[in-house]
């Protein structure tokens, strides 16, 4: 507070200044484990999950603990790691190379960073020059892309290797559904006729085979006709981490 000069008045103007710290809300990087299966780190990862499983609770949920050792012993054996911040989605252009990759990802980071400072003139001054630049390196690798692709065109020498070259600039046009409803309605009531429903009195329908418990040898039966390199699930673990588990670890999933 300071009392301001005002010759012309009998009264003490004052002003009062109020300072106050405000803290921003800087949110939490974004954590995940993405694992990738190395066949040569099979023994490790076998010999590291059996000391994981050793320290199950059962008082605990089950399925969690067991996600959580999986995890665990592949983080140990060098076939899973964390992944923090943004992950931009692949880019299915075959000019879309690591460089832009990487650009891309530190656009995006710029741009979080802006918002989450409110877009402050440094912030915002950082983030157009990546978008920028971002955009002139995606203009170019793309030009140098297609320039490349007519280049080998024209210099083609055989029929084959000039069918292969113009592939990329021949338009793949999807025409109009021409087959009229009546004739889709008409094909599915042949093919998927109207089921008649009947009225079916069950009394018993437990099965003396199919209800009994499921026994760890059924679990790994399972386990082994698992398919290998397909999508995971939302937990990430994939199919070969499944499939390696030891005999300890098949007997507690047994439980789930």
């Amino acid at each position: 507070m300071r009392i301001l000069d005002t010759p012309n008045s009998a009264h003490f103007p004052v002003q009062l200044a109020w300072t106050l710290t405000v803290q921003r809300f800087l949110p939490p990087p974004i954590s995940a484990v993405r694992f990738i299966w190395k066949q040569t780190a099979r023994d490790a990862y076998q010999e590291t999950i059996v000391q994981q499983f050793s320290s199950i609770n059962e008082d605990l949920p089950l399925y969690d603990q067991i996600i959580g050792c999986i995890q665990a012993a592949a983080l140990a054996t060098g076939m899973a790691r964390h992944i923090d911040g943004i992950q931009v989605t692949k880019n299915s252009q075959p000019w879309f190379d690591k460089e832009c990759s990487s650009a891309r990802k530190s656009t995006s980071l710029a741009l979080r960073d802006a918002r989450t400072l409110s877009w402050n003139s440094e912030q915002k001054s950082n983030f157009l020059v990546l978008k920028k630049s971002y955009k002139k390196m995606c203009r170019t690798k793309k030009r140098a892309h297609w320039d490349q692709k007519r280049d080998q065109l024209n210099s083609s020498t055989t029929q084959q290797q000039f069918w292969k070259n113009i592939r990329p600039f021949r338009p793949r046009p999807s025409g109009p559904n021409v087959v009229p409803e009546s004739a889709w309605i008409q094909f599915y009531s042949t093919l998927m006729p109207l089921r008649t429903l009947y009225r079916i009195n069950l009394s018993d329908v437990r099965h003396p085979t199919l209800d009994q418990p499921i026994t760890p040898a059924e679990v790994v039966t399972s386990l082994q006709k698992l398919a290998t390199h397909k999508t995971p699930g939302p937990d990430g673990i994939r199919n070969e981490f499944l499939k390696s588990l030891p005999s300890e670890a098949v007997l507690n999933c047994n439980l789930l």
